[in-house]
């Protein structure tokens, strides 16, 4: 009998992974995929610029109407990307 032969007659029948236990991997993978994109959704559901507020909010009645959405603009951290690039340039 050749070394071989006497391995294969050794070696027991089924050394590789179960059918239930791979399944049971692929179902953890899976739940665990699903709470990482669960989770990323939620994260990114968070609201900007915090709580709304509906309290009263004073206008400055010497502004004018485009220096009034400007100011609103400014408030809610609009900038002008031209300043900016002014700003950055050597």
């Amino acid at each position: 009998m050749s070394p071989l032969e006497q391995y294969e007659r050794k070696a027991p029948a089924g050394t590789g992974m179960s059918r239930e236990a791979v399944s049971g991997l692929l179902i953890m993978g899976a739940g665990g995929g699903s709470l990482i994109i669960l989770s990323m959704l939620l994260l990114r559901r968070k609201k900007p610029y915090g709580a709304i507020s509906h309290g009263v909010v004073e206008v400055d009645p010497t502004l004018t109407l485009a220096e009034q959405q400007l100011r609103e603009l400014q408030r809610h951290g609009y900038e002008n990307p031209t300043y900016r690039f002014l700003e950055e340039r050597p």
